[in-house]
């Protein structure tokens, strides 16, 4: 059931940020299901009250998202502010729609985002996209050089592999992504090639653990897309937004899962697997380098390097849905098959 917080509710909550509500933007909802409601309004022309009811957003994670704007800012990137209320606490509790939700209020953001500049022309669009995802690995590795080992909290990030995130149950996501894409090729017949994926991913597992705890961390936004993204008046990505995904995590593997590319079955109409593969390596290198410039990785994450690669080809999200969707769907079957025979046969050093 849709939520909405009535304009008494929201006047009621801001006025314990010492904020007179004039205007109330229009809801907007970010929700993950009804267990994880994310709800948001633009508060007059200075501020954003956000809302969620899941047990991961509290005073802590507040906290947390407070102390890297901060860090953000201190290497030239805006990002909008919480604001504390009238007793120096960051949230509220508030009981509404018979549910509890954690709300706040952070700084309207001052720059355009990303994606209400797009839209334009296809070729322009994907040109200025790539710049911005250049300059957005820029400032990861400036950030990374700064404040590698410093500060770092208990909460995790959202790319997190052996450690658990504050939405993770049991295993991992990415884990969790294995397993679903394994399931789909055991139901449609490919169990050879599934056992296969399994083998690969703990060997790459493995290397990672050997090493897990000497490999330097740090603590990001962990969620560097267009929809997070602000632009400057010169069209250079100068801010971020949405820290809810933010913490602590493994500098090689933060990096490397925001370098990633995302398939979409098009790509598969075009190009052989090995072209695909290729195309994906080349584009991940080509990222990592504008964060190289800034952050130097060290021999432990040189060791790890290519097994984090492995783990990230096999088993972000999107793509994982992308190939269940086409193997379900019975199309360019066996080129998803090849594909992943070739990313569970790719070495990872020693």
């Amino acid at each position: 059931m849709k939520t909405v917080f009535t304009k008494e509710e929201i006047s009621e909550i801001c006025a314990r940020y010492g904020i007179q509500v004039q205007t109330i933007g229009e809801e907007i909802d970010s929700s993950h299901g009804e267990s994880d409601r994310r709800l948001a309004y633009q508060i007059n022309d200075s501020y954003m009250l956000k809302a969620a009811n899941a047990s991961a957003m509290n005073e802590d994670a507040i906290q947390l998202m407070a102390d890297l704007v901060e860090r953000y800012r201190s290497i030239g990137v805006y990002c909008p502010a919480p604001v504390r209320d009238l007793r120096g606490a960051y949230t509220n509790q508030v009981f509404h729609d018979g549910g509890q939700f954690t709300a706040y209020v952070e700084e309207f953001a001052k720059l355009a985002f990303a994606d209400s500049v797009t839209g334009t022309s296809a070729d322009g669009d994907w040109v200025r996209e790539i710049e911005w995802k250049k300059e957005m690995m820029a400032f990861t590795g400036k950030l990374a050089a700064r404040y590698v080992n410093v500060g770092l909290t208990k909460r995790k990030s959202m790319w997190s592999i052996i450690d658990l995130g504050p939405w993770d149950v049991e295993v991992d996501e990415k884990q969790e992504n294995m397993d679903l894409l394994t399931q789909c090729l055991r139901d449609h017949g490919r169990s050879e090639l599934a056992d296969k994926l399994v083998r690969a991913n703990e060997e790459a597992r493995n290397r990672i653990q050997e090493w897990f705890q000497e490999l330097p961390r740090c603590v990001f936004q962990g969620d560097l897309n267009l929809s997070n993204l602000l632009i400057d008046e010169n069209g250079h990505a100068a801010g971020l937004i949405d820290f809810n995904m933010a913490g602590t995590e493994v500098t090689i593997n933060c990096l490397l899962n925001e370098a990633m590319v995302l398939l979409k079955e098009s790509d598969y109409e075009t190009d052989s697997p090995q072209e695909l593969l290729e195309r994906i390596c080349a584009f991940q290198e080509e990222l990592m380098e504008c964060a190289r410039k800034y952050y130097s990785l060290n021999e432990v994450e040189l060791r790890c390097y290519d097994a984090y690669r492995k783990v990230i080809l096999m088993s972000m999200y999107p793509n994982v849905m992308c190939w269940k969707h086409m193997l379900d769907e019975g199309r360019q079957t066996e080129k998803v098959v090849e594909l992943l025979n070739l990313i569970a046969e790719m070495e990872i050093g020693k």
